[in-house]
Order: structure tokens, then C-alpha cells, then sequence
């Protein structure tokens, strides 16, 4: 059981690739995106709105790569 935080996301992709449909990954999250904090500051300096550009749907994605999103 995995958080949708950045390197939970990464990790749970290597764990499908190297386990392939072995064993059953879950990512477990209140929230449904994942929003890159760290590059924030940048975006609002450039006149962007991080919730926009920063913003990454995390359900769809793992979903695909046969990873459970709850």
C-alpha cells in the first residue's frame, strides 16, 4: 500500500515492472492528482497557476498500468 505522493508513484510503477501481474498494488490517497510542490514557486513567478500547469490525475494513469487508485 502506497500514498499518490511522488516517489510512491514512481515506486509502485517499478515494483508492476519488475512483478509484472504477480502481485497487487494499491495507492491509497484523499486526493485523486498529484500536484508538484516543489516547482510551484516557478510557476507562480511566470504568471501561471500551479493548480493548472503543476496538476497530474493520478487515477487514470495507474489504472492503466493495472495499479489500483482508492
Amino acid at each position: 500500500m502506497l500514498e499518490s505522493n511522488f516517489a510512491d508513484l514512481g515506486e509502485a510503477q517499478k515494483i508492476r515492472e519488475f512483478t509484472k501481474n504477480a502481485v497487487e498494488i494499491t495507492i491509497i490517497d484523499r486526493k485523486p492528482y498529484l500536484l508538484f510542490v516543489p516547482n510551484i514557486p516557478y510557476e507562480v513567478f511566470e504568471n501561471q497557476n500551479p493548480i493548472f500547469s503543476m496538476h497530474m490525475p493520478v487515477a487514470k494513469v495507474l489504472t492503466e498500468k493495472g495499479i489500483r487508485f482508492v
